[in-house]
This record gives C-alpha cells, structure tokens and sequence, in this order.
C-alpha cells in the first residue's frame, strides 16, 4: 500500500482516543454495568454454560448446554476460563469487561488506520465512526465470538498498511481462534495480495512473504478446520454448506418464494 502519512502522531492523541472510547462503551452500558441480572440478549444463549467452572453442580451436562458450549471457539473459550479459573469472575461480568476492551481495541484501530493513511485529523474521524455509529457496537455487546470480527480486522488492515508481516501473522492467529470465518477472508485476501506482487511490477507482500508465514496459515487453517470437525464428532454434524441450506426448511421464513432467508415483509435489497 502506498501514499500513507508521515505526520507524527503524538501519544495524547492515542490515550484521549482511549478515554473517549471508554466514556461512549460507559454510557451504553450503563445498565449492564449497574446490574449483574442486565446481560446481551444472546449471552443467555451461548456462555450461560461457562458458570460451570465456578460452580460444577450448575448447568449438568446435556444435548443443548453441551452444543452451545461446541459452537463457541477455542480462544474465546480459553479467555472466559482463565477469567473463570484464574480470577474467579462470573462469565456473564467479564462479558461485559471484555466488550469494553475490544471496544478499546476497535476505537484505536480505526484511529490508526485513518491516521496511517492521512494524519491524526482523519484518524479521529475513524475513531469517532465506532463511537456514533450503533452497528459497532451492538456487534460487540456480550463479547461474544462474533465480537472480536471488528477488532480484529481493523487490526489485520492496520498491520497491513503498515507493512508488518509479524503483526498480520499474529492478528491472523488470534482470528482463527476466536473467530474462524474472519481468519479465512484475511488469509484469502493477504494470499491474493500476494500472488498479484509476484505477477505484476508491486512491491513483495508482507504477507505470506517468509517461510514461517506459510507455518501461520497452516496453523489458522487447522483451527479452523478442527473447530468444523470437532462439531462434527462430538454429533452436531458439519458446518452447514450450500447443499444444507437449499434442503433445509428452517433456513427459510417463506419456502415457495424458493430464495434464501426469504422475508415477507418488505426489503429495500
């Protein structure tokens, strides 16, 4: 990536970045922060299960507790538990911990990213879409896997502009074991990335551009796979494929309209 900025980027804008983030995270969870009975409306679905490590008597082993503890990655898994085991918090208290710091995470990010491209006045602008827009979020409340998309590709796309192959390798890492679809657009655009450089007059990738890049993408893409087949042996079956979705009534809210997730209410799409 070319035509990036050389304008410094003075420390007070990082913290005050930081500061505003936590405010804006703060104000929207108010509640939740005021009162442990207040949680995102999918936590009660897919980490109520965890409280088994403070407490092996709750949540006794059976069909739906047991998927809802398959479906949830190994790293977000690895967080809750050391949270859990390590300090004895509740699964449902660190949820609300962990929103704030991914938050944290996505804010400062996508100040980098805007002050990579073209100085600390853009930066801001950046950061201030995760603070005004709700999507962002919405997508993190209740730390859940799905929270970590955001963060973590901010992160990925700031690493890359940067020109760290070290920072894309790790980013693409933690992806795999938090959030395995992201990992695998990150990995197939970076792998693109490549093979165009080596086709045409660009510079070289950062990444996949040394051997042990190569041992990264074998290691997110075993994570991935091994999640897919973990749920498979355990008896849930595979993820669900094209083929799934076209014979599988529950994935249609209106079956003759023959399209997927047909909805009979209006759509402007």
């Amino acid at each position: 990536m070319t035509g990036l900025s050389d304008r410094p980027i003075r420390r007070s804008d990082w913290l005050l970045v930081s500061l505003c983030s936590l405010v804006v995270y703060a104000l929207a969870h108010r509640l939740g922060l005021a009162s442990p009975s207040v949680v995102n409306d999918d936590v009660r679905q897919q980490l109520f299960w965890m409280a088994r490590w403070l407490d092996p008597a709750l949540y006794p082993s059976d069909f739906l507790s047991d998927y809802a503890a398959a479906y949830v990655p190994a790293g977000v898994k690895a967080l809750y538990f050391g949270a859990a085991a390590g300090f004895g918090l509740d699964p449902l208290w660190f949820s609300k911990i962990l929103t704030g710091a991914l938050f944290l995470v996505l804010a400062l990010a996508l100040f980098g990213l805007g002050a990579t491209l073209e100085g600390p006045i853009l930066g801001w602008f950046a950061a201030s879409m995760a603070w005004l827009m709700p999507y962002f979020l919405k997508n993190i409340s209740g730390g859940l896997s799905r929270a970590f998309a955001g963060p973590l590709l901010a992160l990925f796309l700031l690493a890359w502009m940067r020109r760290s192959g070290r920072g894309m390798a790790w980013v693409l890492l933690l992806e795999a074991a938090t959030i395995p679809y992201i990992a695998i657009l990150c990995a197939g655009c970076a792998c693109l990335d490549a093979l165009l450089a080596r086709l045409t007059d660009r510079p070289a990738a950062p990444f996949p551009a040394r051997p042990v890049h190569g041992l990264v993408l074998a290691a997110a893409g075993a994570a991935v796979f091994g999640m897919n087949h973990a749920m498979a042996a355990q008896g849930y079956g595979p993820l669900v494929g094209r083929a799934g979705l076209a014979a599988g009534v529950e994935f249609y809210r209106c079956r003759p309209a023959g399209a997927f997730f047909r909805c009979q209410t209006p759509s402007l799409i």
